[in-house]
Order: structure tokens, then sequence, then C-alpha cells
């Protein structure tokens, strides 16, 4: 049976009755074509087995329509590949009652999609069966909205990986009572998003079960609100495996109400760090029952804000083993209601070293009983401050034991009252260390009785400070055996006030250590009563120190053996003031040995009465150093026996002060071996007084370094007896000391100790003694000797004395000295002096000493010595005296003395005395030199002479001296010479002087100098003169000069002429240059005036560049002729400015060639005046570049003629400007071809106006709208 026929025939005219008999084979085998057109009767009359038989492909064919008529039993029939195969609109328009024939088997089949696309109301009919039975995928792909329109028991249908597969976002849509239908094994299959995505609604109404399956991970994927919206008891359903888990913010976020539903067995597994985390409000929450649950581990987690928080009714609770486990956080954290409530165990089991965190006020809440089950360990563990903090109950019930494990630091908390409150017995259970701790308020605060219940023991503990605290009665009621029981540093500590109250018994009962250890603010305070109980050995354990703490009044009053006892050690650090209250019979009984102990400033304390008990032995014993530290008065007390008794080390240590202050009449007393002793220093001290009344045998005894050390103010008071007596010792004397020497001592030295002066000595004198020497002293003087005077000093010298020096002194001055002499004291020299200068010293003579110089003096000077004057000395010559030179001695002159000679005193000299000068004298000659010389002068020069002047030297000629050459003497004119000449001495020189000058001296002139030139003179030689001359020649010079020198002009020359110079050239000298006019440059062309311009051959405007043609000025390019203008090329025409342009005629321009008018610019065009456009031709207009058309302008648009107009191409009509179309007038429009208009843009054709359009033909027209 063939079934496959059309589909009209299937569709239409087949009865639903003949479509069941088909076979299954039969309806497998229709095509998709066939069953796309099938009615709704037919479909659904098909068997469930003919519905088996559709493969996926027909099934894909029908359409919703035709699917929409299987009932639910025949979709059951399909095949899972079929359902598979079904597309998502299909699958969409599935019902209810068709959805619920579909097996599991056919439900797993459902892809995600097509799960998707069931409508909502389908899938909520669904059973749980077929529910269980989709996908993980097709139920991943739900949304959240479908998900929440499910059943609870549809939603407890579903297993662990189809929960899984819904996704964090959708587990969080589903509603709480949804949630909390999934089964337990369902609910611990979520994963840890989905456990972090459950919102508090939801984790509110989880049940114990599901809560108790949650392992450790999954609780801590809780969030900390989903967690702290669990009641009690839910909490207290998680396991200990899933407590665990709780992170620190979690549990921080219980409740109290939470908190306190935890187990025994939850809070037993808690790690240190989650119970560390519990909030104060978890932790007082929690029992004794609970509390106790707690690990040990935990228990030391504890912060000390928790422990605040333990509820007093649970710290019972806490076994020995929890509370071993605080630690002094937590102990610090303890409050006085929860010590209060720890039993006398518990406080006993409290770890020692965490005692120390107990706060003060929590120990403060301690009973007695508490505070006696302290351990001694643990008291020793106390800080001070705890101590501190005990109360005087609290004090009271310490054992003995206790008290004996107080350290230093904790005894030092005690304060008085806290000391005072402890019993005899009590106290003295106080160990060493902790006695050694007190503080010193605690000590002070000891009564008599608890002072005199104190052991050597504990007295041996006091430290200096405690001691220091001891009033003195409280020292007044130890007795001697308890005051021998401190140490040597304890009884330093005693203070002054408490050493002054000290028995003679007492201080007999000390040991020597003790008395060894007094300050010396002590001895100082003990009383003589009390001194008088040490024996000598106790009186010499005393320190040095000590001793010098004795006041003199208690020194005074030791007696013999007390004094006897006294070390040499001890006598040396007595004191000048203790020295002071010795007696003089005191002082008088003291042994050499004794005496030498003390120290030397000790001596300074010895008063008038005691010196003058000493004996000439014991003033012999007394050491240098003793000597130097006496005062200046003590010593001044010394009796001359007693300075008699001094020995030579004695007075060699004597000091300048202490000198000073003995008599005169002492020292006068002293021996010659006592004076030779001295010091040099000391002697320096001597006063004037004592100084002048030496005998002449002690002046003489005087060593060198003594008389060396005699000052200025000494030395002047010396009598001459006393200078004689120093003898040939004189040379000892300082500089100082010799320029102490009044004028009078000076004169009265001998000549024999003139002689021997050393050179220091001799620099030493000044002007006043220098003038004292008589005529004697100075012969008497060595050349060396003389030397050595300052020249300042020099200038002393007296005219009778510098009349005494010889010839070989003269010589033997050094120059600097011979400066320092004076003019007046040299002027009576003799010929032989003078004739002894050398000629090193010639330069040092004051010029005005020269000056001065007689005709007699001058002519004894030889030539060598008159060549060593300087300029500034010859400078100082007269004219009078120049003159007077004879030739000779003008020969010797130096070439610098020649240089310092006045101008005037030169120009006074002779030919004959000029002719006499020597060619490197004449060298030296100045510009002001020469120009000071008279024509007549110069004229006699000689060519060498000439010749050997300087070029600046030169420049300073006169010019009537200059005019006075003759043509030899020009000619021997160096060229270095010719360069120095000004324009003024050039212009002096007459045309046969320019005429003789040498091409090497014509171009040696400077740019200057030849503004001087005769140019009729050098006009053959023009042509030698170089640029930079040229350049300087003025224009009076150049106009002067016919064409055909200037023709001879080199191209570089040409081009140096000036612009003025070049505005200067007649017009026929500017014409003969031809061509060569182009070797000007555009300054020069610029300079050009229309005369000169119009002169120019058309030949020679051809050679001028565009640059130079552009430098051409207004009314040269305007004086220019048509011819000129014509033969401009374009490159020459394009170089126009627009200045030019517009200073062209209109007859200029109307000569310009059709080339020509092409070459100009559009800027050049736009520059023409309608003026000078009219003038063009239709030829010309027509030969402008569409460019330059461009450029015209509406006012130009009125220069062109209609013929202007039409003569051009139509490209270059088209270049015109909008504006410029528009300025066209009727007779010009009229003249315009169609041709042009044709090629007219839009832009252009639309500016024309309505009188314009009026002047167009019907061609025009037709042409500019085709």
């Amino acid at each position: 049976m063939q079934v496959n026929t059309a589909p009209v025939a299937i569709g239409v005219l087949r009865p639903p009755a003949y479509l069941a008999a088909l076979s299954a084979g039969q309806i497998a085998g229709i095509t998709t074509t066939t069953l796309a057109v099938m009615s709704t009767n037919q479909l659904g009359a098909l068997t469930t087995t003919q519905v088996a038989a559709l493969r996926a492909t027909q099934i894909t064919a029908l359409t919703t329509t035709g699917l929409g008529a299987l009932s639910g039993t025949q979709l059951g029939a399909l095949s899972a590949t079929s359902v598979a195969a079904m597309t998502v609109t299909q699958v969409g328009s599935l019902t209810t009652l068709q959805v619920s024939g579909l097996t599991a088997g056919q439900v797993v089949a459902l892809k995600p999609a097509q799960v998707a696309a069931l409508p909502v109301a389908v899938l909520t009919s669904m059973t749980t069966r077929q529910l269980a039975a989709l996908s993980t995928a097709g139920i991943g792909g739900l949304s959240a909205s479908t998900l929440g329109a499910l059943s609870s028991d549809q939603i407890a249908a579903l297993n662990g990986a189809q929960l899984r597969a819904i996704g964090t976002k959708n587990i969080a849509a589903l509603s709480p009572a949804q949630l909390a239908s999934l089964s337990d094994s369902a609910f611990a299959a979520l994963t840890l998003g989905q456990i972090q995505a459950v919102s508090t609604a939801q984790a509110g109404v989880l049940t114990t079960e599901q809560l108790r399956i949650l392992n450790a991970t999954q609780v801590a994927a809780l969030e900390v609100v989903d967690l702290a919206s669990l009641n009690s008891t839910q909490l207290g359903a998680l396991s200990a495996i899933g407590v665990t888990g709780l992170s620190t913010t979690q549990l921080r976020a219980l409740s109290g109400t939470q908190a306190a539903g935890l187990t025994q067995t939850q809070l037993a597994v808690l790690r240190p760090a989650q119970v560390a985390s519990l909030s104060t409000a978890s932790i007082a929450a929690l029992n004794g029952t609970q509390l106790a649950a707690l690990p040990r581990a935990g228990i030391a987690a504890l912060t000390a804000s928790q422990v605040a928080a333990l509820a007093p009714g649970a710290m019972g609770a806490l076994t020995s083993t929890q509370l071993s486990a605080f630690g002094s956080v937590q102990l610090s954290g303890l409050t006085a209601t929860g010590a209060a409530a720890l039993t006398a165990e518990q406080v006993s089991a409290l770890p020692t070293t965490s005692l120390a965190g107990l706060r003060t006020e929590v120990l403060a809440a301690l009973g007695s009983t508490q505070i006696a089950a302290l351990r001694p360990a643990q008291i020793a563990a106390l800080k001070p401050g705890q101590v501190g903090a005990l109360t005087s109950t609290q004090l009271g019930a310490l054992t003995t034991a206790q008290l004996g494990a107080i350290g230093a630091a904790q005894a030092e908390a005690l304060s008085g009252d806290d000391v005072l409150a402890l019993s005899g017995s009590q106290l003295a259970g106080l160990g060493t260390t902790g006695m050694a701790g007190l503080t010193t308020t605690a000590v002070a605060t000891l009564t008599a009785t608890q002072l005199r219940a104190l052991t050597t023991t504990q007295l041996g503990a006091i430290l200096a400070t405690q001691a220091a605290a001891l009033t003195g009665d409280d020292v007044s009621a130890l007795s001697g055996s308890q005051l021998a029981g401190l140490t040597a540093t304890a009884v330093t500590g005693l203070t002054t006030s408490a050493v002054a109250t000290l028995t003679a018994a007492q201080l007999g009962a000390l040991t020597t250590r003790q008395v060894g250890a007094l300050t010396q603010a002590q001895s100082a305070a003990l009383s003589r009563d009390g001194l008088a109980g040490l024996n000598a050995t106790q009186v010499s354990s005393l320190s040095p120190t000590a001793v010098r703490g004795l006041p003199p009044t208690s020194l005074a009053a030791l007696t013999s053996t007390q004094f006897a006892g006294l070390t040499t050690t001890q006598l040396a650090v007595l004191s000048a003031t203790q020295i002071g209250g010795l007696s003089a019979g005191s002082v008088g009984v003291l042994s050499t040995i004794q005496l030498t102990a003390l120290a030397p400033a000790s001596l300074q304390g010895l008063t008038s009465e005691a010196i003058g008990a000493l004996s000439t032995g014991q003033v012999a014993a007394l050491t240098t150093g003793q000597i130097a530290a006496l005062g200046p008065a003590q010593l001044g007390l010394f009796a001359t026996t007693q300075l008699g008794s001094l020995g030579t080390a004695q007075l060699r240590a004597m000091t300048t002060g202490q000198l000073a202050a003995v008599p005169a009449t002492g020292i006068a007393a002293l021996s010659t071996v006592q004076v030779a002793a001295l010091s040099s220093p000391a002697l320096a001290g001597l006063t004037t007084t004592a100084i002048s009344i030496l005998a002449s045998t002690q002046i003489a005894a005087l060593t060198p370094g003594q008389v060396a050390a005699l000052t200025g103010d000494q030395v002047p008071v010396l009598t001459p007896n006393q200078l004689g007596a120093l003898g040939n010792q004189i040379t000892a004397l300082s500089a100082a000391a010799i320029a102490g020497l009044t004028t009078g001592q000076v004169a009265g030295l001998t000549t024999t100790q003139f002689g021997l002066l050393t050179t220091g000595q001799m620099a030493a004198l000044d002007t006043a003694q220098v003038g004292a020497l008589s005529a004697d002293s100075i012969e008497a003087l060595s050349t060396l000797q003389l030397s050595a005077l300052r020249p300042a000093s020099l200038a002393g010298l007296t005219t009778t004395a510098t009349a005494a020096l010889s010839s070989a002194q003269v010589a033997g001055l050094p120059p600097r000295s011979i400066a320092g002499l004076s003019a007046a004291s040299t002027m009576s020299w003799s010929t032989a002096q003078l004739a002894a200068l050398t000629t090193a010293q010639i330069p040092s003579l004051d010029p005005q000493l020269v000056a001065n110089l007689s005709d007699t003096q001058l002519d004894a000077l030889s030539t060598t010595q008159l060549g060593a004057l300087t300029s500034s000395q010859f400078g100082a010559l007269s004219s009078q005296t120049i003159v007077g030179l004879a030739n000779s001695q003008l020969a010797a002159l130096s070439p610098s003395g020649i240089g310092g000679l006045s101008a005037s005193g030169l120009a006074g000299l002779s030919t004959t005395q000029f002719a006499a000068l020597s060619s490197t004298q004449l060298a030296a000659l100045s510009s002001a030199q020469l120009s000071a010389l008279p024509a007549g002068t110069v004229a006699t020069l000689s060519p060498a002479q000439l010749a050997s002047l300087s070029p600046a030297a030169i420049s300073g000629l006169s010019t009537s001296g200059l005019a006075a050459l003759g043509a030899t003497q020009l000619g021997a004119l160096t060229t270095s010479q010719v360069s120095g000449l000004g324009s003024a001495q050039v212009a002096a020189l007459s045309a046969d002087q320019v005429g003789a000058l040498s091409d090497a001296q014509l171009t040696a002139l400077s740019s200057t100098a030849v503004r001087g030139l005769d140019m009729t003179a050098v006009a053959g030689r023009l042509d030698l003169l170089r640029p930079d001359q040229i350049a300087a020649l003025e224009s009076a010079q150049l106009a002067a000069l016919p064409s055909e020198v200037v023709s001879t002009l080199a191209d570089s020359q040409l081009a140096a002429i000036s612009p003025s110079g070049i505005a200067s050239l007649a017009t026929d000298t500017v014409a003969a240059l031809g061509t060569r006019i182009g070797v000007l440059s555009t300054q020069q062309i610029a300079g050009l005036g229309a005369d000169q311009v119009s002169a120019l051959s058309t030949t020679a405007l051809t050679a001028l560049s565009a640059s130079q043609v552009g430098a051409i000025g207004y009314s040269a390019t305007r004086g220019m002729t048509t011819a000129q203008a014509g033969s401009l090329n374009t490159t020459q025409i394009s170089g126009l400015s627009t200045m030019q342009v517009m200073a062209l005629s209109p007859a200029q321009v109307a000569s310009m060639s059709t080339t020509q008018l092409s070459g100009l610019t559009t800027t050049q065009v736009f520059r023409l005046s309608p003026t000078q456009l009219a003038a063009l031709t239709t030829d010309q207009v027509a030969a402008l570049s569409t460019t330059a058309i461009a450029a015209l302008t509406p006012a130009q648009m009125v220069g062109l003629s209609p013929d202007d107009v039409a003569s051009l191409r139509p490209e270059a009509f088209a270049a015109l400007s909008t504006t410029a179309v528009g300025a066209l007038n009727n007779e010009q429009i009229a003249a315009v071809s169609p041709t042009q208009l044709a090629n007219l843009r839009s832009m252009q054709v639309a500016a024309f106006t309505q009188s314009q359009y009026f002047a167009m033909s019907p061609s025009q027209l037709g042409a500019l709208f085709a």
C-alpha cells in the first residue's frame, strides 16, 4: 500500500479510522510534510503504538496545534529520543494533562532548553517522581521564579545532585518552607556557595536534623547574619565536628541567648581562637557546667574582657586545672566580684607567673583568708604596685614566711603607713633584700622601738640612701653595736645633721673602715666633743677628703697626740683656709718633712705672723713648687735674712709677680749669685726702681738671657754707668729694649758698643734714635749694620751724620735704604758720595732728590749712573736742566729715561741734541712727546731716526711736523708707522707727499686715515686700495673721481663702496659701469637715484638680478624709461616689490611685453591700479596668467576695457573671483563671449546682478544656462 500520497489527500480525504488502520511501520513512513498537514482529529486518533512508532524528525515536523492534539497517554508512548528531539516551541506548548503522561524515562531525556521552555503551570503539576527524574542540567536551567513556584513536596523530592545543579542564586530564591522541606541527605549535599547563599529567613527555619548533618566546612560557609538567626536549639543541634568549623567571626556574632544553648560537647571541642572570639555577652551567658566544659587551652585563650564578663556564680565551677591556665592577661580581666567568689584553694591554684596581671583593686578585694592562702612564691611574684596596694588589714594577715618572700622592688612599694602597720615580729621577718628595698620615706617612718628591734644583719642591709633618711634622733636611738653593723657605704649615706649627733662613745665604737668612709661634709659636721672620742689610729684612718672637710677650729683643737697621727698624705690635702687657722706656734713646730708635705696652694693661707715665724731652715726647706705658690704679697713679707736663705733653685722658681713684690731693698741685698739665679721672665717683673738701684756688679752678673729679658720699660731707667757695665752684653738686649732706649742713652753708647750691635738691634732703632747718632757713631758702623736700619729710620739722619758716610758705606746701602734717605739730608752729598752710588741704588733715589741736584752734582754722575735713572726721576728734571744736558749725557740716558722726559723739556732740545739720540732712545718716545716737537726739529730727523719711532708715537706728530717731512723721510716710514696716521695727518700731506708714498704705504693707511686723502693724488693708484679703504671713502672723495677712474676699480672694490658713496657718483660714471653694475649689493642699488638708474643701458639692466631690481627705489623705478622697463626679463619682473609695481607709470606698464606681463605674480597684479591696467592692450591683458587674473579686484576690473575682457581666455575668465565678476559693467558684460560664460562656475553665475543679466544677449544667456 502506497502511504506517501499527496499531503492534501492525507490531510483532507483520509478519515481518522483510515489512519488508525496503519501499522507502526507505515506510520514511521509518513513524510514530515504529510504529518505537518494532518488534522487534530487524525492525530488524536493515533494509537499509542502508532505514536511510539513516530520518528524524531516526524515529531519535530508537527505543529504546536498538531502536537496539542495528542493526549497525555499518547505523549507517554513517545520514545525518549523523540521527546529529546522536540523543539522548545513544541515543549512550551505542552499542557499539564499532556505532561502528566510523561514517563520518568521521557523526563530524563528532556534537555535543559526544553525543561526551561516548560510553562510554570506545567512544571508545578509534575509529580515528585517526574521532578526527581529531571536531569541536573535541566534542573540547573530553571529560573528562580520557576523554582519558587514548586511545592515543598516537589522540592523535597529533589536529590542532592539536583540541588547542587540549582546553583547559589536559585537556592537563595527558595522559600524558607521549601528549604526546610529538603531531606537531610539532600541538604548535606549543598555546595559551600549554596550554603553561603542561604538567607537569614531560610536559616531561621532549618531543622535540627539538617543542621546536625552539616560538616565543619559547610558550617564555616554560613554567613554571620544567617548563623545569628539560629535559635539556641538550632545552634545546639550542630555536631561537634560542625562546631569546629565555626569561624571566629561567626562565633563573635553569637548572642548571649545562643551561647546559652551551646552544649558541653560543643564547648569541649572549641579551639583557643574560637573561645577567644566569643563576645563578652556570650561568655557571660555560660553557666558553671558550661564553663567547666571548656578545655584548658580554651581557658588560656580567654581575653581580659571575657574573664571580666564571667558570671561570679560560675567562677566556683572552674577547676584547678583550668585556673592553672590563667595567664596574666586573663587575671588582668578578673573583676573584684569575681575574685571575691574564688575559694582559698582556687586562689592558691593561681599560677605564680600570672599573678602580676591582677589589678590592684581586684587584689584589694581579696579577704584575709584568701590573702593568707597565697603561697610565698605567689607573694614574690606580685608586682611592686600590687604589694603597695595591699590594705593594712591584708598586710596584717601576712605571715613572716610571706614577708620573707618580699623582694626589694616590692618593699619599695610599701608606704610609710604600710611599714608602720607591721608589728615588730613581722618586721623582723623582713629579709635583707626586702630591707634594702624600703624607700627612704618608709625608713624615715620607723619608730625608735622598730629601730631597736632591727638586727645587725638587717642594719647591714641598709643602703646609703636609706641611711640618709635616718634623723639625728633615729641615730641616737641606735646602740654602738648597731651602728657598728652599718656598712661603710651606709655610714657615707648618713646626713650631716645625723653625724653631728654622734657622741664620743658612738664615734669610738666605729671601725676604722667606717671612719675612713666619712665624707668631707660629714667630717665637717663632726662636733669637737665627738672628735675627742677618736683615737690616733682612727684619726689616721680618716680619708684625705674627710681631713679636708675638718673645720679650721676643729683642726686647731686636735691634741698633739692626734695631730701627730696625721700622715703626710692627710697634711697634703689641707686647704689654705685650714692652714690659715693654724697659729704661728703650730707652724713653728712643724718639721721640715711635715712642712714640705703641705700642698703648695695651701701655703697661700699662711698669715703674716706665720710667715714671720718661719725659720731660715724652714724657708730653705721649702720646695720650688711651694715657693712658686706663695702669693706676691706673702713674699713681700720675707725679711732680708729669710730672702738671703733662699737657694738658687728657689729663686729660679719665683715668678714675675712675686719678684715684683719684693722690696727694692731686698733685691739690692741679693748676692750676685742669687741675682744670676733669677729666671729671665721673673727678672722682667722687677720694678724700674729696683732696676735703677742695682749695683754695677749686679748688672755685670746678669746672664745674656737675663739681659735679653729686660723690657722696654726697664731699659730706659738704666744709668750710663749701668749701660756701661753691660759691656759686650749690650748685644743681648732685645729689639724691644733697644727700641726703648732714649736718645740720650743712644748718644751715650760707646763706639765699641755701637760696633757690636746686631742687625736686629739696628733695625729696632727709630727715626729719633738714628737722629741721635753722631758722626763718630756713624763711622763706627759697618755697611751691614747700616743696611739693617729701616728706611724710615734712615730718614732721621742729620745732615752732619749723612755727610760722615764714607763712599764704601754709601755703596753698601741697599736700594730700599737709599729710598729712605730724605732729600734734605742728601742735598749736601759730596761728588765722591754721589759717584759711589751703584746702578742698583740709582733707581731708588727720591725723584725730588734728583730734581734738586745741582749741575755740578749732575755732572758728577757717570753715563752709567745716568743710564740707571728711571723715567719718573727724569720726569722730575726741569726743562732748563734737560736742555743743559750734554750730548754725551743725553746719549747715556736709558730708553725709559728718555720716555720720562717732559714734553716741554724734550721740545727744548736743540737739533744737535736731538740728533745725538739713538734709534733705541727714539723708539721710547710717546705720542705726547712727539706732538710737542717743533716742525723744524721733526724736519731734521734722519730717515733712520724716523723709522725707529713707534707707530703710536707717529700718531702724535703734529700736522705741521708731518707736512715738513721730505719725500725721502716719508719713504722711510714703515707700513706699521703709516697705519698709525690719522685722517687729519694724511689730509695735511701735500699732493706731492701723497704721491711720494709707496704702494705698500698707501695700502697700509687705515680706513680712517684714507678719508684725508687727496683723491686727485691717488687717482692713478686707486685700484691698489683695499675694499675696506674704498668703503671708508667719503661721498665727496668718490664724487671727485672721473668715470674712467671708477671704471678701473675691481669688482671687490666696487662692491665695497658705501651706498651713500654710490649715490654720489655722477650719472655718466654709473652709466660707464655697464654690466658691471651687477656686482653692486642690493643696499648699493637702493642708493641709486632716478638720474643714475635712467642713465643705465638696457644691457646694463639685464645684468641685475631680481633681488637687485627689487632694491631700486620708488623714485628710481618711476624714472626708468619705457625702453628700460621693456627690457626687464620675467625673473626681474617677478622681483619687483609691490611699491615698485605701484610706482610704474601707465606708459611703463604699457611698454611691457606680453612675456613680461605673464611673469607678474598675483601680489604684483593685485597692486596694479585701474589706470595702469587701462594702459594695457588687449594682447597684454590676454597674456596675464590665470592666477594673476584671479587676483584682480573689483576696483581693478574698472580699468579693463570691454575688449580687454573679451580677450581673456575662457579659463582665465573663469578664474575671476565672484566679486570681480559682479563688478563687470554692462559694456564689459556685452563683450563677454558665450564660450567664456560657459566656463563659469555656479558661484560666479550666482554673482551676476540683474543689471548684468539684462545686458546679456540671448546667445550669452543660452551659453550661461545650457
